[in-house]
This record gives C-alpha cells, structure tokens and sequence, in this order.
C-alpha cells in the first residue's frame, strides 16, 4: 500500500467517531447532561406532589395571613358576593380539593396546618350559606300557590297545590287553609309545613275531614264551599288561591 495511503487511514480524520463523527465523546454526554429537570419530574409521581405541595402552601399562606376578623368572603377568596348557595358550595369543593387533610398525606408536617385551614374555610362557606338563606327568605313574601286541587278519600277531602314558582327564591315556611261558605264563619284548617307536608313528586297536601275543626260538618253539609291557600314566610303571606269545592251528597250517620 502506497505510503499516502497509509498515513490517510492512520490519521483522525479517517476514522469515525462513534459518539457522532466529530471526535469528541465528550460532547455527547454534555447534551445528554443538560436535559431540564422539570420536564421529566412533571411526568413522574414525585413531581406532582411537588405541584400540590406549591398549591396548597400557596392557600395555607394566604388564609393563615388573614386576621380573625377577616370576613368569610376574604377567607373563600371571593371577589364579589356570590348569587346562590351553589355557587358557595362550589368555591368550597375547589377550595378543598387543595386545601385539606386527605392532602398531606405524604407531607404530615402540614395536616395539622391544612385542618386548620379547612375548618376556618368551611365555616366562612356555612355562614355565607346562612346568610343567602335568610335574606332569600325575607327579601318578599313568597307568590300564589300553583295548581290547587281536591279529591276524596272516603270521607277526607284531600285538598294539595304545588309551591310557587317562585320558591327558589322567595323560601316559604308555611301554608294558611282556610275554608269557608256562604253564612258560615271562615275556619281555619291550620299551618300546613312547607317541608313536612310535601310529598314526593312536589306536590302540598292538607286533609280537611267533617269531624275535623269545629263547624266543618256543617262546611260538609252544605256541599258547596270555598278553600283559600296562601304561602307565607317572615315577610308575610303570598296572595290568595281559591278553590271551590263541590262534594256528593254524604251518607246518612247510622
């Protein structure tokens, strides 16, 4: 082999480098080296704990710089007041999903910190509640019932309505049956709770038999008469609905 030969294969430019053709084995482990961190512990389970840890420091360090005269809109972290009880209850679900107990599990120097936290949350949450629920049910009286009806069971009549349509926002408390007819003093069949007195499908039910308040059987009797509902609330009473009622002849007591 010619002695020009020889000295090219001899020589570094003829060989190839098996870190890259440039020579330089270095070079390859430097750019393996300085591949970010935080791009492979964001896919690991270790970096999301890092992630949650960040978030619920950033919540505990908020609440915990908050005087104890701080108002519950402060401690939720709400910028103007809420509409609705749901909208409350949904701040506090969003609140917990960082801030809370079952989170430090793998951190229990903060699980008493987060419980802190959490009870000072949802107590801000149950009074901002409270307060949506009373000023529901006292900024007016609630509307007119819906729907009112009869029917006989035996010898009850069944008198039931549905709650106004405006209940969501107006809370009732109860209802007032009054019955009347024509030359008869009106009597009052009583208070029918709104709560206790509502049955499955939304509908209010007051039974109203002849041996029931004094001077219904002669309410009975006559056959003909008139019902009025009214739903109230510490405002006051809703307008009136009226029923007319008109029943078959009873039979004679034996």
């Amino acid at each position: 082999m010619p002695p020009m030969v020889r000295r090219r294969l001899g020589s570094p430019m003829g060989k190839r480098d098996a870190t890259g053709g440039d020579g330089n084995g270095a070079s390859g482990k430097k750019r393996r080296m300085v591949e970010p961190e935080g791009w492979l512990n964001r896919l690991t389970p270790r970096g999301r704990v890092r992630e949650e840890k960040s978030l619920l420091m950033v919540e505990l360090e908020r609440i915990e710089r908050l005087p104890q005269s701080a108002g519950p809109m402060q401690i939720l972290g709400l910028t103007r007041p809420p509409s609705s009880v749901g909208e409350v209850k949904k701040k506090l679900r969003a609140l917990s999903k960082v801030v809370h107990p079952d989170k430090t599990a793998n951190e229990p120097h903060l699980r008493g910190r987060a419980g802190e936290a959490f009870q000072r949350m949802n107590s801000a949450a149950q009074g901002v509640i409270k307060l949506l629920e009373k000023g529901a049910a006292t900024a007016a009286p609630p509307g007119r019932v819906q729907q009112l009806t009869y029917r006989m069971e035996g010898e009850v009549l069944i008198v039931q309505w549905r709650p106004p349509a405006d209940v969501n926002r107006r809370a009732v408390s109860s209802y007032r049956v009054v019955a009347s007819a024509p030359g008869t003093t009106p009597i009052e069949q009583g208070l029918v709770s709104a709560q206790g007195s509502t049955t499955d499908d939304g509908w209010v039910e007051c039974a109203i038999s002849s041996q029931g308040r004094r001077g219904n059987d002669i309410l009975f009797h006559k056959q003909h008469f008139q019902v009025s509902v009214n739903a109230s609330n510490p405002s006051g009473p809703g307008p009136t609905a009226q029923l007319h009622v008109y029943l078959r002849p009873l039979r004679p007591c034996v």
